[in-house]
C-alpha cells in the first residue's frame, strides 16, 4: 500500500495532476486481500472515503500480524533457519527433565 501510494505521490509530482480521489478506493479493493473483502463489503457507509478504508486494511493487516520482517519474512512465519516463532527447540539447549 505504501509502494502504490508512493507511486501516486510521484504521478502527481511529475504531472502537476492530482490522482482522482474517487479511484482510490476502487484500486485498494482490487488489490487488497482477499481475505478483508467481505467484513469491507459488510461496512459500505462507514468506509466510504480512502483514508477510511486504508485505515481499516492496515488494521485488518496488524490484527493478522501480515506486516514484513526486514528480512522479507512475515512477522509469525517460519524463520529462514526452519525453526518455528515458539519453537522452543530454537534455543538448542538440552531438553527437559
Amino acid at each position: 500500500m505504501q509502494d502504490w501510494e508512493a507511486e501516486v505521490a510521484d504521478f502527481e509530482s511529475q504531472t502537476g495532476r492530482t490522482f482522482d480521489e474517487d479511484s482510490k478506493p476502487a484500486v485498494l479493493n482490487k488489490v487488497m486481500p482477499s481475505g478483508i473483502k467481505p467484513f469491507v463489503a459488510m461496512q459500505p457507509t462507514e468506509l466510504k472515503t480512502y483514508q477510511q478504508l486504508r485505515s481499516y486494511v492496515v488494521k485488518y493487516l496488524q490484527s493478522k500480524k501480515l506486516w514484513t520482517r526486514s528480512d522479507g519474512n512475515k512477522f509469525g512465519a517460519a524463520r529462514s533457519d526452519g525453526q518455528a516463532p515458539m519453537d522452543i527447540g530454537a534455543l538448542g539447549g538440552k531438553k527437559g527433565k
